[in-house]
């Protein structure tokens, strides 16, 4: 009779590390954040991490979950390349490689505020958990450089984040050389 008492001591030894595996984030401070390896600087609002999503290697900046998505914003890809539409055609073939529902699902939008051009295009697709996702691409056109930023979040809350992502976008620098 005593195998239980071990069962349950392995099990709840178990539990207690499972929520950490392949989850691995650290904290970062409100306020400005540089992407590894780019020039670019956005500026983060309190309670924000680092981590690498599951199924990705890229960092992102992330919030906590919210409709079973978590927040986040990501440097997808530095180009030396201007061509907005090109630019453009070329996130949505990688988009719908990677996931063949996706679809742009807006016109491209300038917005004001950034050292560079910036514009922004929304695509969305369903995920494996049939959770409605919402992406935001934003392309931050400066004159040596582009930079793809990446935010994503569930569509039931978009509309919450999207002025949160915009804004974070909004106010990203280019540090110079």
């Amino acid at each position: 009779m005593k195998k239980p008492h071990y069962i349950l001591i392995y099990l709840s030894i178990l539990f207690a590390f499972l929520p950490g595996c392949g989850q691995e984030q650290e904290p970062l401070d409100a306020g400005p954040y540089t992407f590894k390896n780019s020039r670019l600087t956005v500026v983060l609002p309190a309670n924000w991490f680092l981590a690498k999503l599951p199924g990705s290697n890229i960092p992102c900046v992330h919030t906590t979950m919210d409709y079973g998505i978590i927040p986040n914003l990501r440097l997808e890809n530095v180009v030396k390349q201007d061509r907005l539409v090109t630019l453009l055609a070329n996130v949505k073939n990688s988009m719908q490689q990677r996931y063949p529902a996706y679809i742009v699902s807006s016109e491209i939008e300038e917005l004001e505020g950034s050292d560079g051009k910036l514009y922004k295009v929304r695509g969305r697709r369903i995920n494996g958990e049939k959770i409605p996702v919402v992406h935001f691409h934003y392309f931050l056109i400066f004159a040596d450089v582009t930079y793809l930023v990446t935010a994503t979040c569930a569509e039931p809350v978009s509309n919450q984040y999207e002025s949160v992502f915009d804004n974070i976008v909004v106010q990203a620098r280019q540090a110079s050389r």
